[in-house]
């Protein structure tokens, strides 16, 4: 089956079809089909070398002998290093690896720089392209956004926001008092996982787990009409 899939890759071609017109066809010489099963592997096997060549580099964070200075999921790739003279390993990628061998490009702009465990450098100037990569306070990674702090914490002020966001909506239709069983079933398929997102690493403090509780609570409350002194601990119950 692979075999087949690689051969589609064979003098690929591609048009683009606007109403109803189909326009001249032209060659596809780079990139992977979207949606394709064969997509992943050829992506992984392009990217190899970019993995073997920071690995190669000397640079990088090592847990024991292992390797572990680069997280990579699709093309979002996360350097990691226990000083700032070991993030060079992307300059020197990027000079002698796999921007001229493979013409893998890292774009300058949506790079950035954070430091965990203390303040962010003031004398420390890393550059892609010859342009600099901005130094910022929190740094977003597969929708987990990460602090400058003294120890690792997480952010998800978005993420609450986009709770209530959609509680509205929804309780803008039920109402309070009105549909609770079905209010509660939508917020738990529909609210409920958007401020949970990557909770298997976040590392929030008591107090702000404090406040997540408070939210729960509050939204139970709001659903079932109930007084703010009123516990909701049998109402958890009851919706399980």
């Amino acid at each position: 089956m692979y075999f087949k899939k690689l051969l589609q890759y064979y003098k690929l071609c591609s048009a683009v079809l606007w109403n109803g017109t189909m326009g001249p066809t032209f060659s596809v010489l780079c990139g992977v089909r979207q949606g394709d099963v064969l997509s992943p592997l050829l992506f992984n096997i392009y990217t190899d070398d970019l993995i073997v060549t920071l690995c190669n580099s000397g640079y990088g964070a090592y847990i024991g002998n292992v390797f572990s200075g680069c997280i990579m999921y699709a093309d979002d790739i996360a350097s990691i290093s226990v000083n700032c003279h070991g993030l060079k390993m992307l300059e020197i990628c990027e000079a002698y690896g796999c921007t001229r061998i493979w013409d893998i490009q890292f774009n300058p702009q949506k790079s950035q720089l954070l430091t965990i465990g203390g303040n962010n450098p003031v004398h420390c100037n890393l550059t892609i392209s010859n342009k600099a990569i901005q130094w910022c306070t929190n740094v977003k990674y597969l929708g987990i956004v990460v602090c400058n702090a003294k120890d690792y914490s997480t952010d998800i002020s978005k993420q609450k926001g986009k709770f209530f966001s959609h509680l509205n909506s929804i309780l803008s239709v039920t109402g309070s008092g009105r549909y609770e069983m079905s209010s509660v079933k939508l917020i738990n398929s529909h609210c409920l996982p958007m401020p949970l997102y990557g909770c298997e690493v976040w590392c929030i403090k008591s107090t702000e787990n404090y406040k997540l509780n408070i939210i729960r609570n509050n939204v139970y409350r709001k659903i079932f009409n109930c007084c703010w002194r009123e516990s909701v601990r049998p109402l958890l119950y009851y919706c399980k």
